[in-house]
């Protein structure tokens, strides 16, 4: 049995696919929780008003960093593993997605930094939100 069906018990199949084919990126909105931004991580507040929320995997997230007025990503770690962690909203949508990027991109230093959040989308393309923001 699949996740959906677990936690949809009450539609059939064909509604879960139905309601998995019609999400839109446009019902999502991303932002950084005030006060959790260190040099090595985040928390983001996801709302996922979808019927059925996307699921959100830290395999999908890059880091840029502005400088001289240009977006410039982040070098991986030489040792990165790549590895991935899959979170799900709660049924309302809402999700706390807690993102450490010191695995992937070490400790980041002083500077404006964008964040890309990438969405697995039905199709297995990947579309992307992204949040801006500071380290002091």
């Amino acid at each position: 049995m699949s996740f959906y069906s677990e936690r949809y018990a009450n539609l059939t199949q064909e509604e879960i696919n139905t309601f998995i084919n019609e999400r839109t990126m446009d019902k999502i909105s991303v932002a950084v929780r005030e006060g959790s931004i260190t040099n090595t991580g985040l928390v983001l507040d996801v709302n996922d008003k979808n019927e059925i929320p996307y699921s959100y995997h830290t395999k999908y997230i890059t880091i840029e960093k502005l400088e001289n007025n240009e977006w410039k990503e982040v070098k991986t770690e030489e040792n990165y593993k790549g590895l991935d962690k899959v979170y799900y909203s709660t049924r309302d949508g809402n999700l706390n997605l807690p993102i450490d990027w010191d695995d992937k991109y070490g400790i980041l230093g002083q500077g404006h930094y964008k964040l890309d959040l990438g969405i697995l989308q039905g199709d297995s393309s990947i579309k992307t939100v992204s949040v801006e923001f500071d380290i002091q």
